[in-house]
């Protein structure tokens, strides 16, 4: 009789359906099985009006509109085993109204499904780590003049780098129940601070410091500076988390939407890299207290919090268009020059597996 049960138990186990694999692209419980491969590449327009913090109220922008913005992003996987994937992803912004464009996002890592589902009551759960690829390009900004006898005010950026490498480091958890996928995610990241940078000056503008050199009254001293310098910056931490929602109304239709937090670090000036071997008296003088200006954070952290919503439909078996619409709010730091009254981005991803 306990042979027979124990018989019957083991067949029961064995016979336990697996819990299906989601095919379709933009459901957040997405991962490709062996051998398989996937590409999600993207084209958004985003609108924005800057906020009045100390920083763009100095440059003359605050509450100032940024239109067009041009976004681009794509992501490559590739399935190594059914529970392991390698994955890369890379965003490129085109801000016309401020002159300002480069790679704005980039990442190449791994993703572990630690549990599949099937002896977890179909609970989900993936580990990941990524590079960080912000050292590809370097920060690349220009000195902002003085206003009104202050210090140098901060940095007239080029580009979205801030020249730094590091790593992300995350786990995601989720359940599919019939049509509806839901999952909670969170991520760190680290960078490491370095001088990979280049700061313009310009065409030795005239910068506010104690005139004479060394105490008195204010004026402007014409200060003989190299056209460029780098500056070793700070490592830095940043955190992400949010959920997910995803529902397949049918073979063809899906709809999702989302909420995520996420910090921005303030950069940190720990030297600025400047040659003033050539410089003697009062130019050296002056020079080192443009330099000082800059030392220390330099106060342009930022939180965000994004909605994010998005319709999916499969046109073929291998190939799925989906519009995306997001919508963030977020409070910065004073010399911030990230943070927006207004901040919208619409735009259509192509999803192909392969």
């Amino acid at each position: 009789m306990k042979k027979t049960i124990k018989t019957a138990m083991a067949m029961a186990v064995l016979s336990m359906p697996a819990f299906a694999r989601t095919t379709n692209i933009e459901n957040p419980l997405f991962m490709p099985t062996a051998g398989q491969g996937y590409t999600r590449l993207g084209l958004g327009l985003m609108y924005k009006q800057a906020d009045g913090t100390e920083a763009m109220r100095d440059k003359g922008k605050a509450f100032a509109e940024e239109f067009p913005i041009y976004r681009g992003h794509g992501e490559l996987g590739y399935g190594i085993t059914d529970n392991l994937t390698v994955r890369g992803r890379v965003a490129y912004t085109s801000n016309e109204s401020i002159d300002r464009r480069g790679m704005s996002e980039g990442r190449i890592g791994l993703n572990y499904r630690v549990f599949d589902g099937a002896r977890t009551n179909g609970w989900i759960w993936d580990i990941h780590a990524d590079a960080v690829l912000g050292g590809i390009s370097r920060l690349d900004a220009t000195v902002i003049p003085t206003i009104g006898g202050a210090q140098p005010l901060g940095f007239d950026y080029d580009n979205y780098s801030n020249g730094r490498w590091g790593a992300w480091f995350g786990t995601q958890v989720g359940r599919t129940w019939d049509k509806f996928t839901g999952a909670v995610f969170g991520e760190v990241q680290h960078t490491f601070g370095n001088t990979n940078s280049r700061i313009r000056f310009g065409n030795n503008v005239g910068y506010f410091v104690p005139f004479p050199p060394f105490g008195g009254n204010q004026g402007i001293f014409e200060v003989g500076l190299p056209d460029s310098v780098s500056v070793t910056t700070g490592s830095t931490w940043e955190y992400h988390a949010g959920l997910r929602g995803f529902y397949e109304l049918n073979d063809r239709w899906a709809f999702g939407g989302g909420f995520a937090w996420r910090t921005r670090a303030a950069n940190y000036i720990k030297n600025v890299n400047m040659d003033t071997s050539g410089l003697t008296g009062a130019e050296l003088a002056a020079a080192n207290h443009v330099a000082g200006a800059f030392l220390g954070s330099m106060r342009d952290s930022m939180n965000e919090y994004i909605f994010s919503s998005t319709a999916a439909y499969q046109a073929t078996e291998t190939m799925q268009v989906a519009l995306y619409a997001e919508y963030t709010l977020d409070s910065a730091e004073a010399r911030s020059q990230n943070g927006t009254d207004i901040k919208l981005e619409m735009g259509v991803r192509l999803n192909i597996a392969f």
